[in-house]
């Protein structure tokens, strides 16, 4: 697949598909992610469930374009991975990034670590399961290994007892 093809099939000229993607991995980003999961949310306040729940949705994507879709996409060329250049708001640290803020001004967030290390750390765990699931030809639960990493990182090292007292304790009385 080429950006050629694209643009052919697409009916649009490069200029064209160049004013709105850097890549084809940034097309193919914007592609798969698709924000219809966060009118979803039962606790907007609940940030762990929010990241969570947002790559899940992710992960049920590229578990229906599979694992040899998948494998090319998560390539160390993609640009689309690299928090520093990117910028398109497509992506699903751009959901995420804005509520790290407000609930560490709410006491929700670890105030010694850097939001940036925190999106940088999330994004590693997804990469990793990604990468794991398609090494073994999609065998292995990667909803359920991605829940379980991306929930105890947050969890026990990002998240503060306030959160758990507040967010967490109140949802569990409802």
């Amino acid at each position: 697949m080429t950006i050629r093809n694209i643009c052919e099939e697409a009916g649009v000229s490069n200029g064209t598909f160049y004013h709105f993607f850097k890549s084809k991995d940034d097309l193919l980003s914007n592609y798969l992610f698709m924000d219809d999961w966060i009118e979803e949310m039962e606790n907007p306040e609940d940030i762990s469930a929010f990241i969570v729940r947002g790559y899940l949705k992710l992960t049920d994507l590229y578990v229906e374009l599979g694992t040899e879709f998948t494998s090319g996409f998560y390539s160390a060329k993609n640009q689309a991975f690299n928090v520093f250049t990117r910028g398109s708001g497509k992506y699903i640290s751009d959901y995420y990034r804005p509520r790290l803020y407000a609930a560490r001004e709410k006491g929700y967030v670890r105030q010694d670590i850097p939001i940036d290390r925190i999106v940088m750390d999330l994004q590693a765990i997804v990469i990793g399961c990604v990468f794991q699931w398609c090494v073994v030809y999609g065998t292995s639960d990667i909803k359920m290994d991605l829940e379980r990493m991306l929930s105890t990182y947050l969890e026990y090292y990002a998240l503060t007892p306030l959160f758990f007292k507040e967010v967490r304790h109140q949802g569990q009385q409802d």
